[in-house]
């Protein structure tokens, strides 16, 4: 069933204001975080940790963040040079791990960020942000199962 003009417009406001959020998101972090990883290179940390990972293939990286093999391979090799994750075998089909290094990184990380947003998020009401957690993760199960991907 297609959806209603009304529908439309609530789900193309609501796309809008996720995208301003995560841009401004975004450049928060990406200003508390500068000086030891790009919110990017936190993005790939926090994957093994949100999925209870220590170690994963490249490929299935690219594929998780919808990266290009190439502009994950760049990721890896920043985050190698760091020391916080090793990587083995050979480039675009490697095995990535995490290291303890790359743990206490993003724990520094999200630390970071802790203190900068925690009052930012204070005075809002904890079960709307529940009700709002549920559509915006039931939309990105969506998006992660659609046939082109």
């Amino acid at each position: 069933m297609l959806p209603t003009d009304d529908a439309t417009e609530v789900f193309k406001s609501l796309f809008t204001e996720i995208a301003i959020v995560e841009h401004l998101v975004r450049t928060r972090a990406e200003n508390l975080a500068a000086h030891e990883i790009s919110v990017a290179e936190f993005g790939v940390l926090n994957y093994f940790e949100r999925q209870g990972l220590s170690i994963d293939q490249e490929a299935t990286l690219a594929w998780c963040f919808q990266d290009d093999a190439d502009h994950m391979a760049r990721k890896i090799d920043l985050l190698v040079q760091h020391g916080f994750v090793f990587a083995e075998g050979p480039r675009l089909s490697r095995k990535v791990a995490i290291t303890d290094s790359g743990r206490e990184a993003r724990a520094r990380a999200l630390a970071a960020m802790q203190r900068e947003l925690g009052p930012l998020v204070a005075g809002f009401d904890l079960e709307e942000a529940k009700t709002a957690l549920k559509l915006l993760r039931e939309l990105r199960r969506t998006l992660d199962n659609l046939p082109d991907r």
